[in-house]
């Protein structure tokens, strides 16, 4: 998978009772979280076999959690409710850790667009789900978020657009919910985008002088107060 780079050490990501980091590459998507036990475990979403799996940190215990109705694309943990969500093209589901109770969350809906994107993350704490849009409908793409029940559908970001231009599509997505920031990368961009949970306020928060083309998957690690993202070079 290549190396991931820290990028902020910095005491505005304080250690939480919770560990959430996402990170999309290829079509692999990760999240660790924090079982009863105190034990870390990762999961992962294989786009091509469908297939929501887990293990320890060490690689052990590697296990089939559920099977996605359709191939997924982005995944994330909601340690406070123990739920992992999962995105793909045309919904958004989710399950207990273990892959029971399987919900459909959200529709989505792809004769308008709004397919399923390449990232999403969870705000536990404003309840709210993140996710990319499908880059295949560039006028459209960008960020959009919803309740965890899927309620409340927002735009959130929605990046420069010209016709035959370069769009910035929206790789990855974290989330900072202590200080209501959501950092963002695009393909085409060296920047890692910061912005309000509202998507208001969107700055440059780094640039990286070593990528040479673009950035993909972002994520926030509140316990080592660390933000790490993905170079497209390392894939």
């Amino acid at each position: 998978m290549g190396s991931i780079r820290p990028v902020v050490n910095s005491s505005r990501f304080p250690s939480r009772h919770y560990l959430a980091f996402a990170v999309f590459t290829c079509l692999v998507a990760q999240a660790i979280h924090a079982n009863a036990a105190g034990q870390e475990m990762v999961y992962w979403a294989d786009f091509n076999t469908g297939n929501i799996r887990r293990a320890n940190l060490d690689g052990s215990n590697p296990q089939t959690v559920v099977t996605s109705p359709a191939g997924p694309t982005g995944i994330a943990v909601d340690q406070l409710h123990s739920r992992i969500y999962w995105l793909t093209l045309n919904a958004i589901y989710s399950a207990n850790f273990d892959g029971s109770n399987v919900q459909t969350v959200l529709p989505l809906s792809v004769s308008l667009g709004d397919r399923g994107g390449r990232a999403m993350t969870i705000d536990p704490i404003g309840q709210k789900m993140y996710w990319a849009v499908d880059p295949s409908d560039a006028a459209r793409q960008g960020i959009r978020r919803a309740n965890l029940d899927g309620s409340n559908v927002e735009n959130v970001y929605t990046p420069p657009y010209s016709p035959g231009g370069t769009v910035g599509v929206v790789e990855g997505v974290a989330v900072d919910p202590a200080h209501g920031k959501l950092y963002f990368t695009q393909i085409n961009f060296k920047n890692i985008i910061q912005s309000n949970l509202d998507g208001s306020s969107a700055t440059v928060f780094v640039s990286d002088p070593l990528v040479t083309s673009s950035l993909f998957g972002i994520g926030v690690d509140p316990s080592a107060a660390m933000v790490f993202w993905l170079p497209a070079q390392a894939l």
